[in-house]
């Protein structure tokens, strides 16, 4: 669904929709501006404040899913959405940015935590959509999310960058599930001017969290409707991660063992459970029989931990390459003796390679060209920071061996 340029001072928000920029060079044609009553028109935090009370009515978090160093991110399948604080560069504190969106959070989730719903503005969630200046509505939002408890929905995380430390914020948010119903112009308009009795405009979704809290947050959740995603899915990534890509693929086309012990990092990036990865030599199939182990624990020191064995299948491929059936046959074969495995390509799962996999109901994690980009742009490692990263591989796993 889209709406024009001209439709937007009198469209509501439907979740997913569309909301075309104008034709114009400047702010003027900006979409947020214009759909949203009495928002400003810069920054990822955009408060607008109700007029009577002079209290923010309600807040607009734009992201572009793009930096690097604070991948904002949306779980579709949960309804969880984590987006970083403002203070994305080095040189001030926590607390004092520009458009004093830490500060915001900061109270917002102290006010969660402390039951007093009453004063949580709602979160309208907007995203880039294209290269334009065309928006994505993904949602209506509250904060914090049911599986999340309080100490972990709003945490503060140290970054480096270009030699300099600084912190910011890591906030958790629940898209609630507002069916059918749009978030209505009438309720923003309500809450901009200040109406005692906006709260009755309002979706059911935000009246349910107001009222209850935590156990009145209904996410919106959209299972994938198939099983074997498609070559073009597993390969997407923003252009950082395509360069970060065809560094490893370069690096290890005729390396094997390199790129092994680059799959089981990238693993142990993932989840950090994962370890004691073993290398073997190369056999007649072109295989190897890389193995290690996922470790769960309690996290205390009075009741053992329980290993399961995980077999590592790794293939370097270009992005035209995928895995194929006998491949995927050759690690589900491994795990028979051990408790799961993991499959990691540059590439992509062919359908009938993921068929045998998913069919069968074997334990198998898969990696994919998408899936390496987003553990590196997790991990804060760039195009620029790849190399380093891969030199520093053989000396790690040589170490861990002795």
């Amino acid at each position: 669904m889209e709406v024009p340029y001209q439709a937007l001072e009198e469209s509501d928000l439907f979740v997913d929709c569309v909301y075309k920029s104008g034709p114009y060079p400047n702010l003027a044609g900006e979409v947020i501006t214009k759909l949203v009553p009495g928002c400003p028109n810069l920054g990822g935090f955009r408060k607008v404040y109700n007029q009577r009370t002079k209290r923010i009515a309600y807040i607009v978090l734009y992201t572009s899913m793009c930096e690097l160093a604070w991948p904002d991110f949306l779980d579709t399948e949960t309804g969880v959405l984590r987006y970083y604080g403002d203070n994305r560069k080095a040189g001030r504190s926590l607390l004092d940015t520009r458009g004093k969106g830490n500060l915001l959070l900061q109270e917002v989730f102290g006010e969660l935590h402390a039951g007093d719903r009453s004063e949580i503005p709602p979160f309208l969630i907007f995203k880039r959509h294209g290269t334009g200046r065309d928006m994505r509505f993904l949602g209506l939002a509250a904060p914090g999310a049911a599986g999340l408890p309080p100490d972990r929905d709003l945490t503060a995380h140290w970054r480096t960058v270009d030699g300099e430390r600084f912190q910011n914020y890591e906030a958790y948010f629940t898209i609630l599930d507002t069916g059918s119903q749009p978030v209505s112009k009438a309720w923003l308009r309500a809450l901009w001017h200040g109406d005692p009795d906006s709260l009755r405009l309002a979706p059911r979704a935000w009246r349910d969290f107001v009222r209850e809290g935590r156990p009145g947050l209904h996410p919106l959740k959209a299972p994938r409707l198939s099983e074997f995603p498609s070559p073009f899915d597993q390969l997407q990534s923003d252009m950082e991660g395509l360069q970060c890509l065809s560094l490893i693929r370069e690096r290890f086309k005729d390396d094997s063992l390199g790129f092994e012990q680059c799959a089981a990092d990238l693993v142990s990036k993932l989840d950090p459970h994962f370890e004691g990865f073993t290398f073997s030599r190369e056999w007649q199939d072109d295989g190897r029989d890389t193995a290690g182990r996922y470790r769960i624990t309690t996290g205390g020191t009075v009741h053992p931990d329980v290993r399961l064995s995980a077999a590592l299948e790794a293939r370097c491929y270009e992005a035209e390459k995928g895995v194929e059936v006998s491949e995927m046959t050759r690690l589900i074969s491994r795990t028979e003796r051990r408790n799961l495995g993991v499959m990691v390509t540059t590439g992509y799962i062919s359908e009938p390679a993921y068929r045998e996999a998913i069919d069968g109901k074997h334990k198998i994690l898969i990696l994919t060209a998408t899936d390496i980009a987003r553990i590196l742009r997790d991990s804060g490692i760039t195009a620029s920071g790849v190399p380093a990263w891969l030199d520093s591989l053989a000396e790690k796993f040589h170490r861990a061996s002795v």
